[in-house]
C-alpha cells in the first residue's frame, strides 16, 4: 500500500515536471471553472476577456504573460494595490463599467506598475478622480460617463505620451499634451 501511493506522488511529480500535464497540473486559467476567454494570437499577445462574467474582483490566475486584460462590464467594486502586481506585461486594460456604472474605488497606487500600460479605460465607473500614479507609458486614457469635476496638476502628472484625454461629457473630447488640459 505504501509503495502504490509512493509510485502515484512520483509519476505524478514526473508529469508535472516534463510537461506531460495531466489535468491536476495545468494553470489556473486552463481550468473550467475560470472566468474568462485566453486567446494567445502569436507569442508576443495575450488577451484575457473577463466582459461581463459577473465578477466581484479582479480574478486570479491570470498569467503574467498577458499582454491585454477585458474587465468590462462586471461587479468590481475595488481595484486593490495588488490587483495588477503581476501583470508586468498588460499594454491594454479595460475597466469600463467595471461596477455597473455603480463607484469604483481605486487604490492610490493601483497602476503604477504597470509600467507597459498603453491604453486604460475607465469609462462609466463612477469616478469623482482620476486615479493618482498612473503609468508613464500611458498613451490613452478615457474617463467618460464618470463624476470628474476638476483636473489639477496631480491628476495626470509625469503623462508625457499622452495626446488626447477624453472628458466626462459624451462626444466632448480635451486635446493637446498633458499640460495644456490642466486649465
Amino acid at each position: 500500500m505504501t509503495v502504490t501511493c509512493w509510485m502515484h506522488l512520483l509519476l505524478f511529480s514526473l508529469c508535472c515536471h516534463y510537461e506531460i500535464q495531466p489535468a491536476a497540473c495545468k494553470p489556473v486559467w486552463m481550468t473550467p471553472q475560470f472566468p474568462c476567454d485566453v486567446t494567445a494570437d502569436n507569442t508576443s499577445q495575450v488577451l484575457f476577456d473577463c466582459k461581463g462574467r459577473h465578477l466581484q474582483r479582479v480574478p486570479d490566475g491570470i498569467t503574467s504573460n498577458a499582454t491585454e486584460l477585458n474587465l468590462s462590464e462586471n461587479f468590481i467594486k475595488n481595484i486593490s494595490v495588488n490587483s495588477f502586481s503581476k501583470l508586468p506585461n498588460l499594454t491594454q486594460l479595460n475597466l469600463s463599467w467595471a461596477n455597473k456604472n455603480r463607484e469604483v474605488m481605486i487604490a492610490v497606487n493601483a497602476f503604477k506598475n504597470l509600467t507597459k500600460l498603453t491604453e486604460l479605460i475607465l469609462t462609466g465607473n463612477g469616478l469623482k478622480e482620476i486615479p493618482s500614479n498612473l503609468p508613464l507609458s500611458l498613451e490613452i486614457l478615457e474617463l467618460n460617463t464618470n463624476h470628474i469635476m476638476s483636473v489639477d496638476n496631480r491628476s495626470l502628472a509625469g503623462l508625457t505620451k499622452s495626446d488626447t484625454a477624453r472628458d466626462t461629457e459624451p462626444g466632448r473630447k480635451l486635446t493637446g499634451p498633458p499640460e495644456s488640459l490642466l486649465v
